[in-house]
Parts: C-alpha cells; sequence; structure tokens
C-alpha cells in the first residue's frame, strides 16, 4: 500500500511514498498532484500526425512539486530522476531513459 512521509519530511522538502514507482504515481490521480498533475489535451490535426495520429495525450498540467525523483525499482537498485518534471513528460510521451544508480 501507500505510505506517506511524516510532516518532518515534507518541511525538509522530500516525501516518501513506498510501494510505487514514478509510473503508479502519475497514474495515481491522488499522488500526481506531487509531479504536476496530469491532464487530457487534445491536439490538433498538425500535433496528431507529430505524434502518430494520436488526437488525445495526457501532458503534465503544472510544475512539479519536487525538483528530483528517486525509484526503487528493486531492493538494491535506485533509479535517480533529477529533473522530476523532464522525467514525467518522458514518461508520458512513452520515452523511458532509466539510468539505475547503487
Amino acid at each position: 500500500g501507500l505510505r506517506f512521509a511524516p510532516e518532518s519530511e515534507l518541511q525538509n522538502g522530500f516525501v516518501c511514498v513506498a510501494g510505487n514507482q514514478l509510473e503508479n504515481v502519475v497514474k495515481n490521480p491522488s499522488l500526481n498532484e506531487l509531479l504536476g498533475g496530469i491532464g487530457a489535451v487534445t491536439l490538433g490535426d498538425e500535433g496528431a500526425r507529430m505524434r502518430g495520429g494520436q488526437k488525445t495525450v495526457l501532458e503534465r498540467t503544472g510544475p512539479s512539486t519536487f525538483d528530483a525523483v528517486v525509484e526503487m525499482t528493486s531492493r538494491h537498485q535506485w533509479v535517480v530522476h533529477h529533473d522530476a518534471g523532464r522525467a514525467v513528460d518522458m514518461l508520458l510521451a512513452g520515452e523511458r531513459s532509466i539510468r539505475p544508480e547503487q
């Protein structure tokens, strides 16, 4: 299940959401606000052509609350996204650049 950080962690500028990877947080309406929020956008014909014919896409609706995101992909492997907004944008665009850091 999800576990939120104690108040002291929030005051120090980070939050811990246990049991989820970035993709799961993005898909969760209760949590994705931490990453700027996610909304559906309808594209014009040219924009849809550029995105392979897809007329409606998901995009980040605002700035991320946090500068960076750290995912625990396994017990001994972490992925550090130094730019949280860019990581979310790439994920929503179907591009996933993962560099594990241990």
